[in-house]
């Protein structure tokens, strides 16, 4: 059974076994393996089998996953391989190891081991001065490597076609080449959606290389690779599914023939019918969306869904515009109407439904657009000549009340009752905010 050993210095610390096809690595308590250190995330790390071969991937994690030295997104890993989450020490073994070879140190054991280091410490001294021999011949190397380097920097700098380095196009092509890798790893385990990212980040890495060095052949072997990758994937779509590729093909002309009876339609002015051709081109486009065609006809259907989408979405909008003009000569008539109040109400749904409108179609080619902000700004006018009204109706029963807030602030409770049961009788019948809160202060002290 495939084990997960904690490691500290040389000593296994602890041992865990996988006995599950995934299992989570992290701080928080919900991980199968619990690590209470804070370079390790919440939820670090995930390890899981496909096949019979183990893999281990970072979940966004702050401090990474390394692996050999180097930081890892998705990896396969092999019996014996040490990896770090953050600075600390995983290993993974298929095997689990025996018992006797895991060591818990206990804290009067670290004691004693640090004790017998300490009375070794002479025995070191011959290291230590080796140890500075070696430090100071690494720091003339260093130091004339540096001078170099400098110079080197000076006749680089002053070419201006030159502005990056040998080593930045190699830096590139590394990242680059990690990433694709990542891309064949997400593929093995199924993940295609993140293979196919995978890919597109990686043939912008070689892409850039490319632009600094267009004959760089490094960068070139692996966008022929990429490109090799992509097409060996469709023909295995291609052999998978031919039965599908072939409805797909049917529909496909279906959506160009539907196109163009649409596009006879919208030319004789018959709007109703294309409409309903357009709709079809729509419907037939969400079916074929997700089969891998030829580059050219893909090109040519998403600019006939685009056409499509376009008249359909400017002929529903200009139907709700009409719908929404006809209710806005209802709106105008409210002026007229006795109870402000429901007006008032009426007024604020409709502007809101009409702002709406206009909000999702904003962008839309359609003179109706403009049309819709006008309504919306006399709407808006509407409403103000209303409001004032309102304010009018319940200018009296608003004073009591304010009167009795006045009262109430120097304590004299009698006399606000007084004035907020004036107000009550003042009040608007329609107006129910307004009779509320007077309500709520008569209740407070009566």
């Amino acid at each position: 059974m495939p084990v997960i050993l904690e490691k500290k210095e040389k000593q296994t610390v602890k041992t865990h076994k996988i006995e599950k096809q995934e299992i989570f690595i992290g701080r928080g308590k919900e991980n199968d393996i619990i690590i209470p250190v804070s370079s390790i995330s919440h939820k670090h790390a995930k390890i899981f089998k496909k096949g019979d071969k183990y893999y281990i991937e970072d979940l966004k994690s702050s401090n990474g996953i390394f692996i050999n030295k180097k930081r890892i997104v998705l990896s396969r890993i092999s019996s014996g391989d040490e990896i770090y989450l953050g600075n600390y020490k995983i290993v993974f073994l298929e095997e689990e190891e025996r018992e006797d070879k895991t060591v818990v140190l206990s804290d009067k054991q670290l004691i004693k081991e640090l004790e017998i280091k300490t009375g070794e410490r002479r025995s070191y001294i011959p290291f230590i001065l080796g140890g500075l021999s070696l430090i100071l011949a690494f720091f003339l190397i260093y130091f004339v490597g540096f001078r170099k380097g400098i110079e080197k920097e000076k006749v680089i700098s002053e070419d201006v076609s030159h502005r990056r380095t040998e080593n930045s196009i190699e830096d590139i092509i590394l990242k680059g080449r990690e990433v694709y890798e990542n891309a064949i790893l997400f593929r093995n385990v199924g993940r295609e959606e993140e293979a196919k990212e995978s890919l597109e980040m990686a043939l912008t890495y070689f892409d850039e290389a490319l632009i600094m060095n267009p004959e760089n052949k490094v960068a070139i072997k692996y966008k022929e690779l990429i490109k090799d990758f992509e097409m060996t994937q469709g023909e295995k779509v291609e052999k998978k599914e031919p039965e599908i590729l072939k409805k797909k093909q049917e529909i496909l002309s279906k959506i160009e023939e539907t196109y163009l009876e649409a596009k006879t339609y919208e030319k004789e002015g018959k709007k109703k019918e294309a409409f309903t051709k357009y709709k079809e081109v729509i419907e037939n486009y969400q079916e074929i969306k997700a089969i891998p065609l030829e580059r050219e006809p893909e090109k040519k259907t998403q600019e006939i869904f685009d056409n499509s989408k376009e008249f359909v979405v400017v002929s529903m909008f200009e139907q709700n515009f009409y719908s929404l003009k006809n209710e806005f000569e209802k709106i105008k008539k409210l002026r007229e109407s006795p109870n402000v109040f429901s007006s008032y109400k009426e007024v604020e749904k409709f502007l809101d439904k009409a702002q709406k409108l206009l909000d999702r179609n904003r962008g839309l080619k359609s003179n109706m657009i403009f049309k819709l902000e006008e309504i919306i700004k006399e709407a808006e006018g509407i409403k103000r000549e209303i409001k004032s009204w309102i304010d009018k109706e319940r200018e009296e029963a608003e004073r009591y009340y304010h009167e009795g807030i006045l009262y109430e602030s120097v304590k004299n409770y009698a006399k606000a009752l007084e004035k907020w049961k004036t107000a009550l009788e003042k009040a608007p019948k329609e107006d129910v905010e307004l009779i509320n809160k007077i309500k709520e202060k008569i209740s407070k002290y009566e």
